[in-house]
């Protein structure tokens, strides 16, 4: 029996000062780039009926060795009411990652621009997202700030997102680990990621 404890309530946003303490002096590529300056958040619109969510791999293959857990978890976010998008290389799979830093980063930079995505979810950890940071289109992401969650080795791509941008985003849940959400009646669901609080 596969057991998630976690649900889109447990989603934690990111905002403020935190992103710049844990990169400060640890990713010297985004030194060279411009970060955010204001003192205040940039907050996604909150999710509603019908929104879209795209659903990405920027780390571990984990949705190429259990594609039936992305589909459940697909399933269920479809049944609140999302449609769901699976970017064109989550299930890839190149030595420990869903693929080469360039695959990752065209399904990111693929959602960000794509304005039918209101949200983007990483469908599970792993390692290795650190190799993304020099490619990050911060610019990209500035103009078209959406919700964006992930956890575990995601985390890095959170807190750089957050400090060169100022959008805030979310430590969660990811694509198929949301499968384990059916578990919850919906209405439990009504999370941050509704919330009016941060978005």
């Amino acid at each position: 029996t596969e057991i998630y404890t976690l649900s889109l309530h447990d989603a934690l946003p990111i905002c403020g000062r935190q992103g710049t303490r844990v990169l400060a002096g640890g990713a010297d590529c985004l030194t060279r780039q411009e970060r955010h300056s204001g003192t205040d958040c940039v907050k996604p619109r909150a999710l509603r009926s019908g929104d879209t969510i795209g659903i990405i791999a920027p780390s571990g293959y984990g949705p190429a060795a259990y594609p039936h857990r992305v589909e459940r978890g697909k399933q269920f976010l479809e049944s609140l009411g999302y449609r769901v998008v699976l970017g064109e290389h989550i299930f890839g799979r190149r030595g420990d990652t869903s693929g080469t830093a360039e695959e990752r980063l065209s399904d990111i930079h693929h959602f960000f621009a794509d304005d039918q995505v209101r949200a983007i979810i990483s469908a599970i950890g792993g390692n290795q997202a650190c190799h993304l940071l020099p490619g990050l289109d911060f610019d990209l992401i500035r103009r078209n700030p959406k919700i964006f969650m992930g956890y575990s080795d995601v985390t890095v791509l959170n807190l750089a997102i957050h400090t060169m941008t100022g959008l805030v985003t979310f430590n969660g849940p990811g694509g198929r680990g949301v499968a384990g959400l059916r578990e919850y009646r919906s209405e439990e669901h009504t999370s941050e990621l509704q919330s009016r609080q941060y978005l």
